[in-house]
C-alpha cells in the first residue's frame, strides 16, 4: 500500500479500502495512509477496518462491498456528468484502539472502538480516525 502510485483520473474513480484489524502482513496504517494520501486531493474513496480479521479474510465483508457498490452507482447514475458530486458527501470518523498485533514493519494495527457517519457539504472536512498511537 506505502508504494501505490494512482495516476490523476483514478482519483475520480470511488475505491473501498478493507484494512484487517488483525493482519500482521499489511496491518492498518500503511491502507489508512494511501486513503488518506488521495482522499486529500478529492478523490471519492472509503475505508473501513474489519475487527479482529487476519490478512486473509474479506468473504465476510460481501454484505458491505455489495451495499457500498450500489450506493457509488446510484450517486454516478445520479449525476449529469455521471461524476461523484464531492459536495454532497457522508463522512465518517473512526475511533481505534490497538488490535495487539503488529504489522510486518512492527506498526501496532488497529480494531475499531466507535464510529459516527454524518452529512457534511465542507469540502475541506476530511475523515478522522482517532486514538492512532504508531
Amino acid at each position: 500500500m506505502d508504494t501505490i502510485a494512482l495516476p490523476e483520473d483514478a482519483l475520480d474513480v470511488p475505491q473501498l479500502i478493507i484494512a484487517n484489524g488483525a493482519d500482521n502482513v499489511v496491518g492498518t496504517a500503511r491502507p489508512y495512509f494511501c486513503f488518506q494520501r488521495y482522499r486529500k486531493q478529492g478523490a471519492p474513496f472509503t475505508f473501513v477496518i474489519q475487527n479482529r480479521t487476519p490478512h486473509c479474510c474479506v468473504m465476510n465483508v460481501t454484505s458491505l462491498v455489495l451495499l457500498w457498490l450500489d450506493a457509488a452507482i446510484r450517486q454516478r447514475r445520479q449525476a449529469p456528468t455521471g461524476e461523484i458530486d464531492q459536495q454532497r458527501r457522508w463522512l465518517g470518523s473512526q475511533k481505534v484502539e490497538d488490535s495487539g498485533t503488529k504489522d510486518s514493519w512492527h506498526t501496532k494495527v488497529w480494531d475499531v472502538s466507535a464510529a459516527q457517519v454524518s452529512f457534511v457539504t465542507d469540502r475541506a472536512a476530511s475523515p478522522t480516525l482517532q486514538g492512532i498511537r504508531l
